[in-house]
């Protein structure tokens, strides 16, 4: 039997569109610049000749981005549970393949502005509130060099 913490975080890129009403428009604001997640977890698993088959799982954090309007970042944090097999090539070098399930829990905000000049939308003054699931699936493939 094996047994450990691990720890890891990740940048995120994402982009999307806003639909508002009849109007919709790309949000180059809105992408996940500066967007991160990463994790904080316990692994234990069976090891037998140079292969581990384990499990993981923890806490999970990110800032992704919860507003495509205005392109702010929230922190958020919650739970991941996965597993995955990781074989020693060498005795330092090893390779892995791992699937996670990530939930930073639902990102939700509410803006007013103003639109005085009219334009695409009618002057007037207009309140946005954006929400997103935070959860969603990984799977990664690693090298590990073990010192």
């Amino acid at each position: 039997w094996v047994y450990g913490l691990e720890t890891d975080i990740q940048y995120v890129g994402s982009n999307g569109n806003m639909s508002w009403g009849q109007y919709t428009w790309w949000a180059n604001n809105g992408g996940g610049d500066g967007g991160y997640f990463g994790t904080v977890r316990a692994r234990i698993g069976y090891a037998f000749d140079r292969t581990l088959v384990y499990i993981t799982g923890g806490l999970a954090y990110g800032g992704l981005n919860s507003n495509p309007l205005t392109g702010n970042t929230t922190s958020n944090a919650g739970w991941t549970i996965g597993g995955g097999v990781e074989y020693a090539f060498t005795n330092n070098w090893t390779v892995k393949l791992e699937g996670l399930y990530v939930d930073t829990g639902e990102g939700r905000q509410t803006r007013v502005f103003q639109n005085p000049a009219g334009g695409v939308l009618p002057a007037g003054i207009y309140t946005a509130t954006t929400s997103g699931g935070g959860g969603g699936g990984i799977v990664r493939v690693g090298v590990n060099y073990k010192f």
